[in-house]
């Protein structure tokens, strides 16, 4: 399994939008990501009634947090990645908001094989998405009436470990 460093390394520095990058080293595959566009694909927030009480006394919520990521295959080299990202928050078990956002991105993958490819959409382009999704969802808090959510950073080679050992053998293709 490469590291996160080798897929950014594999990836080039430059990731701006329509903007080839290819390896910079000299390997006979030529890899290159190609960053079409990221875009938000849904989003939904719902807040609980707000009191007076609420007002006069905000609560320290509980927050949840779930992450869930996905990429599909657009044709043969084009893939979108899709990051979903469900916050709630509670205070004595009752909800006082949840967002649900899914952040997502077109990539054109060349010269990665499977494995490679698996492990850039999971990984890199996972990295890239979260920023927005983190903004997008701070936006809908704040715009719902509640006081802005700063999401810790995620790091999604770990993740993404995790997910390949908890599979079992035979689920592993």
């Amino acid at each position: 399994m490469s590291s996160i460093s080798e897929l950014n390394e594999k990836a080039g520095k430059n990731t701006e939008n329509n903007t080839n990058t290819s390896t910079p080293n000299a390997d006979s595959q030529g890899s290159q990501i190609r960053l079409h566009r990221i875009y938000t694909k849904s989003s939904l927030f719902e807040a609980a009634s707000l009191t007076v009480a609420l007002l006069e006394n905000p609560p320290q919520p509980v927050i949840s947090l779930q992450v869930f990521s996905n990429a599909y295959a657009q044709d043969k080299q084009i893939h979108e990645a899709v990051l979903s990202l469900n916050l709630s928050a509670k205070h004595n078990d009752s909800l006082l908001w949840r967002v649900q956002v899914q952040q997502a991105g077109l990539y054109s993958l060349e010269g990665f094989t499977e494995e490679q490819q698996k492990q850039v959409l999971n990984i890199f382009c996972m990295s890239q998405l979260y920023p927005y999704a983190c903004v997008a969802i701070s936006n809908q808090v704040t715009q719902g009436g509640f006081a802005p959510v700063y999401l810790s950073p995620i790091n999604f080679e770990e993740l993404y470990k995790q997910q390949m050992q908890s599979k079992t053998p035979e689920a592993v293709v």
